[in-house]
């Protein structure tokens, strides 16, 4: 399969269900009443009030008010595109091909064929053609990911600071602000919100991403051409002996209340969550061309000192002998565990719980097994990375 086509830095839509992607009103239907948009423009107004107050979210009942801002607005623009995707600017009902604007609109109206409120329609839908033809969709949900974690004042010394300051900020929430508008009064138009069947053909081509399928979301082409780059930034980014005491404290906060009261970095979470997600993706890719890779058993009398030391036995001790051995085997059994879609939607409600500064004592006791399993993972990723 070309995986590239789940590319990160491509169009697509990477937080909507299968059910969500057959019909993207479900997600906008909130918009369609006042205090839904009222409630997606006080999101967005977060965001950017997190950018220029510092530690402004800790205003919030908890760190999870600014993420779900930021979850809300990135399944609001995912439905918007696929919108834009497979409406003309003009909305018309039957079917729509002809690529001349003036011709269709003129045609409508010749046979009496358009919605009510026609004006007010079309100047929406323009406004949402002109959005997405001006911006890249993940260009967007990317820069909204650094404005939620850069206002969750991360202290992982990672650059995304610079990067938000390199950015134009206002010009961006002055887009989103108006997209939000105008998905407002398309919702509010169209009442029964009903796909045409050509619209629906459409759609089932973009199924492919719907978020309970396997597939990779957080990489770009270069690493799907070498899965192992992603260990490499990982393992860049984490230190190999902090990997453990990380992914065990992740899941400790579980079981604290009141967490964020005394701790001033929640923005390390979303550093350490995509990391993560990056490593399995990489991983996952290898798992399914294994016998592409050839895995050499480990030899340490064949070692110099360094890589004797950095290969010791004891240092892995979640992988069994052979998966020591064979690392590709440890990326086979992981995914045998839980496959792909499982380990982010895990990924998220792990997130989710411990920015809520409430304990779940029930998620942390029916997840025991998995701080064991991601660090096989990043056993075997390490040596498969440096052997």
């Amino acid at each position: 399969m070309n995986y590239k086509i789940f590319c990160c830095f491509k169009d697509h839509p990477t937080t909507l269900t299968e059910e969500e992607i057959e019909n993207p009103f479900l997600v906008l239907n909130p918009l369609c009443g006042l205090d839904g948009f009222l409630k997606t423009h006080d999101d967005l107004w977060l965001l950017i009030t997190n950018l220029f107050k510092e530690y402004h979210w800790m205003e919030q009942e908890a760190p999870l008010i600014t993420y779900s801002s930021y979850n809300n607005l990135i399944r609001l623009l995912d439905a918007a595109w696929l919108l834009y995707k497979i409406r003309p600017d003009c909305q018309i009902k039957g079917n729509v091909n002809s690529p001349s604007f003036k011709g269709l609109y003129k045609k409508a109206n010749e046979d009496e064929n358009v919605f009510k409120n026609e004006t007010i329609s079309n100047s929406s839908y323009v406004s949402l053609h002109e959005f997405f033809g001006a911006s890249f969709l993940w260009g967007i949900k990317n820069s909204l990911y650094l404005w939620c974690k850069y206002g969750l004042t991360p202290t992982d010394g990672s650059n995304d600071s610079d990067e938000v300051r390199n950015e134009n900020i206002i010009n961006i929430y002055r887009n989103l602000d108006y997209l939000i508008k105008s998905l407002h009064h398309i919702c509010k138009e169209e009442k029964k919100q009903d796909l045409l069947p050509a619209e629906k053909e459409k759609l089932n081509r973009y199924k492919i991403y719907a978020i309970t399928k396997d597939h990779p979301t957080t990489i770009f082409d270069e690493v799907m051409d070498d899965p192992s780059f992603s260990f490499y930034m990982f393992f860049k980014n984490l230190n190999y002996d902090a990997v453990h005491q990380s992914v065990n404290k992740w899941h400790t906060m579980l079981i604290y209340n009141n967490y964020w009261e005394t701790h001033s970095d929640p923005g390390n979470i979303l550093s350490l969550r995509l990391s993560i997600e990056q490593l399995i993706d990489g991983a996952w890719i290898i798992a399914q061309n294994a016998p592409e890779y050839e895995c050499e058993l480990l030899d340490k009398k064949d070692k110099d000192e360094a890589k004797e030391a950095k290969f010791d036995r004891k240092n892995f001790p979640h992988l069994t002998d052979d998966e020591f051995a064979a690392p590709v085997l440890a990326f086979e059994n992981f995914f045998r565990f839980k496959p792909l879609h499982w380990w982010k939607q895990h990924l998220e409600q792990w997130t989710r719980l411990t920015l809520s500064n409430v304990e779940d004592g029930d998620f942390y006791r029916g997840t025991l097994e998995t701080p064991g399993q991601l660090l096989k993972l990043f056993e075997a990723s390490y040596i498969f990375y440096y052997s």
